[in-house]
């Protein structure tokens, strides 16, 4: 979230439920987790017990709770691959209700929670699908170059947390000294014919084909492409190591944050003709 410099008019409420649990079904396992808890410490709890499914969200800061709205992701795992159910407390009518998978609709960083209507549920707690058979997900190409380069025999949800953690350091801020939201934008999702278009002027672009009528295209590399890895301007900087995150390095307002997003944005539309959309959401703008 980027809140606007003159606050939030109202109350904010912080989730601090607190409970982690399992119930072993065969080499199924089913991990109930609340919302308060840190999302990197579950996924750090699983993995020690041995657990395959979410070992690749490894290092993403937040909540469990936050984790469904956004349907968080990274190199090629969503969190709802492997959510089973979702609690969560309904403001109108004051009951807590379950949601099963399907009812989340979960789309690439999107959910039912982020409509109009969905926002008036507050996540309690998650179940997680998981598995004691190894299944890792290695098809991203930043994980099978560096798996290939590393030799880890009979890998292990540690094994891969360990890749993950290590590729994230060599890509990301550390968030104890740089203030950040992580990756500002979404991948960009075009049509076969805008992509083809975009080819002749990017022929060695990297690709992840959704389907036979959809393309994701890796923005942080497009981004690169297009001179903004390291631009600042005043305190806000993309991140010399990943054009994506989008930086405050001390002094920053979230007007002029928000400004140089719109900067990306309107450069990125000139040169390709591809419109890309915030990830992060605007709190409390002046437009709101």
């Amino acid at each position: 979230m980027l809140v606007d410099d003159a606050g939030w008019p109202g109350v904010v409420l912080h989730i601090a439920l607190r409970g982690i649990s399992f119930e072993e079904r065969g080499e199924i396992v089913y991990a109930t987790v609340s919302a308060g808890e840190s999302w990197d410490s579950f996924v750090a709890t699983t993995v020690k017990y041995g657990l395959w499914g979410i070992e690749n969200l490894s290092g993403i800061p937040g909540t469990t709770g936050a984790a469904p709205i956004q349907n968080i992701g990274a190199y090629g795992v969503d969190v709802s691959h492997h959510i089973e159910w979702i609690e969560a407390y309904d403001c109108k009518h004051e009951e807590v209700v379950r949601f099963s998978n399907n009812e989340c609709r979960f789309a690439y960083r999107d959910s039912f929670f982020k409509t109009s209507e969905g926002k008036r549920y507050i996540v309690t707690r998650l179940c997680f699908r998981l598995s004691r058979v190894a299944r890792p997900n290695t098809s991203y190409p930043g994980i099978s170059a560096y798996v290939d380069a590393t030799p880890l025999d009979n890998l292990t949800p540690d094994d891969m947390r360990t890749v993950i953690l290590a590729i994230r350091r060599e890509k990301f801020p550390d968030l104890s000294r740089i203030g950040t939201a992580g990756s500002f934008f979404k991948n960009p999702v075009i049509s076969e014919a805008e992509y083809n278009d975009l080819l002749s002027k990017f022929p060695d672009i990297h690709i992840y084909k959704i389907d036979n009528s959809q393309i994701k295209i890796p923005l942080a590399w497009l981004l690169d492409r297009l001179g903004w890895k390291g631009v600042c301007e005043g305190d806000v900087c993309a991140f010399e190591k990943q054009p994506l995150i989008i930086i405050n390095c001390g002094g920053a307002s979230a007007k002029e944050v928000k400004k140089f997003a719109g900067m990306i944005v309107e450069d990125v539309h000139k040169k390709t003709g591809i419109k890309i959309v915030p990830e992060v959401i605007y709190v409390a703008d002046e437009q709101q």
